[in-house]
């Protein structure tokens, strides 16, 4: 597959789904995509499902995710961040001024990581960013919103399945003024 990529003329839009129970064998299939995808001028649109996403994982999206002109929205469902994987993509995507659209849906990362997050933003090209059901810790919300409001491109924010409470209602309004 990951050769098959490299040439392919067709495809657009690329989903991998990760079995909960063989991460281990989904890892190296993954490894072996994702190589391919470095090359790849065609695919705009990547999806990730269930992948545990640590540096190791992280290093190999790097390629793809800094310097393919072609891909405009990476979606990131379900996927466990260990580490400094965060950190790591975050980097990797700040190279990148062709992706416009990225998405963490469902995605277990620890509270620092809404932090790296927020703190890569103003170096990234995007369009839409959505944070889905992410557990934002209280303490980042202030921090990420900062610099959302800071954000002229951002023209779609989803926020959805998270936990509002007054203060951080009050930090989105002023955010989107």
């Amino acid at each position: 597959i990951g050769k098959v990529l490299k040439e392919n003329t067709g495809v657009k839009k690329i989903i991998f789904k990760c079995s909960k129970s063989n991460r281990s064998s989904h890892r190296q299939i993954l490894h072996k995509v994702v190589m391919g995808l470095k090359e790849n001028k065609y695919i705009k649109h990547i999806e990730i499902h269930n992948a545990t996403i640590d540096h190791e994982m992280a290093s190999w999206l790097v390629p793809s995710f800094a310097h393919n002109k072609t891909i405009q929205h990476i979606s990131l469902i379900n996927c466990t961040f260990i580490g400094a994987g965060i950190s790591i993509l975050c980097v990797a995507l700040q190279h990148n001024k062709y992706i416009r659209h990225l998405c963490f849906n469902s995605c277990d990362w620890d509270e620092h990581n809404t932090d790296t997050m927020a703190a890569s933003r103003p170096f990234l090209a995007l369009h839409s960013l959505s944070l889905i059901g992410i557990n934002i810790v209280e303490d980042s919300w202030s921090y990420l919103l900062q610099n959302i409001e800071l954000s002229k491109d951002i023209i779609m924010l989803d926020l959805s399945q998270n936990d509002f409470d007054a203060k951080q209602i009050n930090l989105l309004t002023k955010c989107l003024k």
